[in-house]
């Protein structure tokens, strides 16, 4: 019996088709994390001008798969980033090898804008697994709502591993928020009226703020490392579009910020401020201008504080801790 799990390897196109990279990432990190525990990868690259070619995509799901055998498990990072087309050829053809089925969920497309849910396309895809890896139990109790009913298994967290050693941050009073942009070209912080100031590194053609907010271009994760060097991550800079998603995923840029040992803002809408909260790595506000007095009341050791508090989620999230273990689970699910 072989564990496969599949990995999207379009470098060349990465930028510019999965949500300007991060989709792109977080499917090698994910798929190198189970590589690390003895899966085998299923590469393909992007089929999107493959959208009507029908014999095409199923040959192309043919050869993808052709190794599988019926006592197999595959795990289908989801969504895969093709095209409908591929989408159905390629589950017909997993469907034919009877192996089992598990989904590793990224995003959930269907929950970033309006969807039927008994006719949504992704929706009936999930209900075709034979076991789902969410991002949490909100997630899960989401698709539950919409008769997705497979077992589930949740992550709580995506992993963020470091490429190089990150020194403690520093007790700085400003905000970090990083971001493609994608979906808010234009934003306004007009309403800020603050006095700490904030870093926002990001895509977007345009935001409107004020004097105590820079603007500056999106940079290579390695470089944030350095620049990202004390304060706070700002999690929330997002269209009400995004707010209800938010509400039921698990954000990468959390993890990412965990990954840095960065102190986090969040909103109460997000579906970890409680965690936040509990766990004393952050705060939780609803208005930006109430972030001056946070950051006015702290001391160098309360900061300290909560530096110490991230550290076990740090290591955890540069281990492949949650991806890992969602995958040893969902193992065990897949033999009774």
């Amino acid at each position: 019996m072989t564990n496969w799990i599949t990995q999207f390897n379009d470098v060349e196109d990465a930028d510019t088709h999965l949500s300007g990279g991060t989709a792109y990432v977080a499917n090698n990190m994910v798929a190198d994390f189970a590589s690390s525990i003895g899966f085998k990868k299923l590469h393909y690259k992007n089929f999107l001008n493959l959208e009507n070619a029908e014999l095409r995509c199923k040959e192309l799901a043919e050869g993808m798969l052709s190794a599988v055998q019926s006592d197999d498990v595959v795990v289908v990072q989801f969504p895969l980033w093709t095209n409908k087309t591929f989408d159905l050829a390629f589950f017909e053809e997993l469907e034919k090898k009877k192996c089992k089925k598990i989904a590793f969920i990224h995003d959930i497309q269907s929950y970033m804008g309006n969807y039927n849910k008994d006719t949504d396309h992704f929706l009936n895809l999930l209900r075709r697994f034979d076991i789902i890896i969410a991002h949490n139990q909100k997630m899960i109790a989401k698709l539950q709502g919409d008769d997705v009913n497979v077992p589930m298994i949740s992550m709580h967290l995506f992993d963020f591993p470091a490429k190089s050693p990150i020194s403690p941050r520093k007790f700085e009073k400003k905000i970090f928020w990083i971001g493609m942009g994608i979906g808010m070209p234009h934003v306004s912080l007009d309403s800020y009226r603050g006095k700490t100031p904030w870093y926002i590194y990001t895509a977007a053609k345009k935001i409107s703020h004020g004097d105590n907010v820079k603007i500056h271009d999106l940079v290579p994760a390695e470089e944030l490392t350095h620049i990202l060097d004390g304060g706070f991550g700002l999690l929330e800079l997002q269209p009400i579009r995004w707010v209800d998603y938010g509400a039921i995923n698990n954000p990468f840029k959390l993890s990412q910020y965990i990954s840095l040992g960065l102190p986090v803002i969040v909103s109460s809408r997000i579906a970890h401020a409680e965690w936040i909260k509990e766990q004393k790595i952050g705060f939780v506000v609803d208005d930006f201008n109430e972030i001056d007095a946070i950051v006015d009341n702290m001391t160098e050791e309360d900061y300290n504080e909560i530096l110490e508090n991230i550290k076990p989620w740090q290591k955890a999230v540069h281990s492949g801790y949650f991806a890992k273990h969602a995958l040893f689970e969902a193992l065990k699910l897949t033999k009774g």
